[in-house]
């Protein structure tokens, strides 16, 4: 369920392709959404699972992108346009997945007030290219 507000605003209409647009609606479609009566009477919707929200990497090698293309994709969505947060990153090592959380940057893209939100890579201590691992030795592959 994409709002009307969503789909015609400056992100969404600046989404990079096909794999951007499909990852995106995935993503709502993941989102438990509740019927709230307001005052007055007027209906709304709230997300029940805001926060606990996953998509894997395997789910989107099912989908049939590729890895690099998944990751390009998380990227403009939680960094560059702000639909997508990151609530608590993942651990590939213990099998933990990412949990994100559906956003409401997007609605101030594209003005002064719009923030990129930094996407950290989390690796345990020691792992990975990181400076002083291989000082003199030749890499491991």
């Amino acid at each position: 369920m994409l709002e009307p507000d969503l789909i015609e605003s400056k992100a969404f209409l600046s989404l990079s392709g096909k794999w951007a647009l499909i990852v995106l609606i995935r993503f709502h479609q993941k989102a438990h959404r509740k019927r709230l009566k307001g005052r007055k009477g007027i209906k709304h919707m709230v997300i029940t699972n805001n926060g606990e929200i996953v998509f894997t990497y395997a789910e989107a090698v099912e989908l049939g992108m590729d890895k690099k293309t998944f990751y390009r994709v998380l990227r403009e969505l939680v960094k560059n346009k702000g639909f997508i947060d990151v609530v608590e990153p993942g651990n590939w090592y213990r099998k933990e997945p990412t949990k994100f959380a559906i956003s409401e940057r997007w609605k101030r893209y594209g003005t002064d007030e719009y923030q990129d939100v930094k996407l950290d890579r989390i690796l345990p201590r020691g792992l990975g290219f990181q400076p002083g691992n291989y000082q003199g030795q030749a890499l491991p592959f």
